[in-house]
């Protein structure tokens, strides 16, 4: 072949390698974006719903200087978010990428992404945190904040009397009504400097955050709204002992409003017996036993004296107790009797209960 036919054709070969490579290229490139479009699109649908209905707490570090980046991805491999890049994208147009904080969080599945990008700027540390346990009335969520803080119960009594709500959960409130069953359950940043307003708030807007319009709907089919609604779940929440009969004891509470019949439950009565938030003589803010005396305070909210629903809530109810009333399923139950280990002994006729009061209660 003469040189000049073979410099043809080796220039030839380089273009069609040239031309090889450079498709090659764009279609991997076209591949990559394919692929990040993909996952932008699956982002973009419910990118605010959360991973799960489980409030299961679990333990979530921020390291110092870590990254948005990190930390997304971090929580979408331990089970807390669906997706870490649309957490990413959504953190970083919010502008609130840069701000979180270094610390130790309680983060749970069932919590929606903008809720955990809340929580984790509030840079918590061990000994800089208030954790309210569920069931807990106004007076004991007071003092657990003057375990924390040396005289700041009444300062929190306070706050929470002037507190003006402003969040859509709590406009079904009556007017002048207390926050009892709205300060939300949950652990909270508080530290020498967190004012009681602004704990308050927090509590508040946790609740609001936490109760999901879907919840809100469910309740409303069934004719409750959200002070009804808080108010049921304030009882199943301290007469619920073992978690797996929070929906039968909702439900039997459900039937029993339905049929006219008194709710008779014990919490109520022992709420009554407790009517103010001063700090009880001996500690206990919830008696135990029960005696006929006790049964027959005269309190609106004594449900053995009182048929319907009590005022208001009695204590904080925890997201389970609020799901298990929007929830709870169709039963013929209409009794129940505590049991020594705390669970309960379940009768759909008078007759039934009255054999299994004789057998657990003697």
């Amino acid at each position: 072949m003469k040189p000049l036919a073979i410099a043809m054709v080796v220039v030839i070969v380089g273009l069609m390698a040239a031309t090889y490579f450079f498709v090659t290229g764009v279609t991997r490139e076209v591949r990559s974006m394919g692929s990040t479009l993909s996952r932008l699109g699956d982002a973009a649908v419910g990118d605010d719903d959360p991973l799960s209905d489980d409030s299961t707490p679990r333990r979530f570090e921020v390291a110092r200087g870590e990254t948005a980046a990190s930390i997304a991805d971090r929580l979408e491999r331990e089970g807390l978010i669906r997706n870490a890049l649309a957490f990413r994208l959504r953190a970083r147009t919010e502008g609130v990428d840069v701000r979180f904080e270094a610390g130790e969080y309680e983060l749970a599945p069932s919590m929606r992404p903008s809720e955990i990008m809340q929580r984790l700027q509030s840079g918590r540390f061990p000994g800089q945190q208030l954790t309210i346990p569920e069931g807990f009335r106004i007076a004991q969520i007071a003092d657990a904040v003057e375990q924390r803080r040396a005289g700041a119960r009444q300062a929190f009594l306070l706050a929470v009397q002037q507190y003006k709500p402003d969040v859509p959960a709590l406009a079904d409130r009556p007017p002048g009504a207390s926050l009892e069953g709205y300060l939300f359950p949950d652990t909270y940043a508080m530290d020498e400097n967190t004012s009681m307003a602004k704990l308050v708030d927090q509590m508040v807007r946790t609740f609001a955050t936490r109760l999901t319009p879907d919840v809100i709907a469910r309740a409303r089919e069934r004719g409750l709204n959200v002070q009804q609604l808080v108010t049921l779940a304030s009882i199943v929440e301290r007469e619920a002992q073992v978690p797996s009969e929070r929906m039968t004891i909702a439900a039997i509470y459900l039937n029993r409003l339905k049929q006219n019949l008194p709710l008779q439950a014990d919490p109520t009565v022992q709420f009554a017996l407790r009517p103010t938030n001063d700090p009880p003589p001996d500690g206990i803010y919830w008696k135990r036993v029960l005696t006929g005396t006790d049964l027959r305070v005269d309190s609106p909210y004594n449900t053995y004296q009182r048929r319907g629903l009590p005022p208001g809530p009695i204590c904080s109810p925890g997201l389970a107790s609020l799901q298990a009333v929007a929830d709870a399923p169709a039963t013929d139950l209409l009794y129940f009797v505590a049991k020594p280990d705390g669970s309960h002994a379940f009768a759909r006729t008078l007759a039934e209960h009255e054999a299994n009061v004789a057998k657990y209660r003697t």
